[in-house]
């Protein structure tokens, strides 16, 4: 189906799609997700990315210590923030970090092929 156009409404999105135009049929959509082709979006540049590249990356300090993987990422408005999980507590006593996505401050570099993201972090905060 055909996105005509969408909005942000609350905590989620509204849109409208091509060909459906009575209530009953948007009723029957009402709470489904949508998904679009990855290869239908644009290009980044090298400094941009897709949070879905993002999710399920390995996030390690300058250091080389493992701080697990991207479970998922926040929008605060400010700016976003990942959600990294670890399988099990740490040495620190942490299972999970959110560590905030400001490139070049404390995202270092992210690694689309190794699938990996270095960051100035302190793994005990």
């Amino acid at each position: 189906m055909k996105v005509e156009d969408w909005k942000r409404h609350n905590k989620g999105w509204v849109a409208k799609l091509d060909g459906i135009d009575q209530r009953e049929e948007v009723q029957a959509l009402t709470n489904a997700e949508i998904a679009v082709d990855p290869e239908v979006l644009p290009a980044l540049s090298g400094d941009e990315f897709y949070w879905r590249e993002l999710i399920g990356m390995k996030v390690v300090t300058t250091q080389g210590y493992d701080l697990g993987l991207v479970d998922d990422l926040l929008e605060t408005g400010s700016n976003d923030v990942l959600v990294v999980k670890a399988n099990l507590k740490d040495a620190f006593g942490q299972k999970e970090r959110l560590i905030p996505f400001l490139y070049e401050q404390v995202v270092i570099n992210v690694d689309r092929e190794a699938q990996r993201i270095e960051v100035d972090w302190d793994p005990g905060f």
